[in-house]
């Protein structure tokens, strides 16, 4: 099995690589972060296992209801 990388650099994802070589892990050792939306906390998913360091919403919902940057000046 070949190991799983990042977009950023070639660098292992931990999480994944450890995903790999047990074969079940318990739901409440997964890693989780708040979304920047909600502000609810979501847990890993396999999808998500080489994106992890990028994702920010816990929906597709949360993603478009994400909080619009601040236009920029006009030159």
């Amino acid at each position: 099995m070949q190991p799983i990388l990042t977009p950023v650099g070639a660098r292992l994802c931990a999480f994944a690589k450890g995903m790999m070589m047990a074969s079940h892990v318990k739901k409440g050792d997964l890693p989780s972060k708040t979304c920047a939306t909600c502000g609810r906390p979501f847990t890993w998913r396999k999808k998500w296992a080489k994106v992890w360091d990028e994702v920010r919403y816990c929906s597709d919902r949360c993603r478009g209801m994400r909080k619009p940057q601040a236009p920029r000046p006009l030159r």
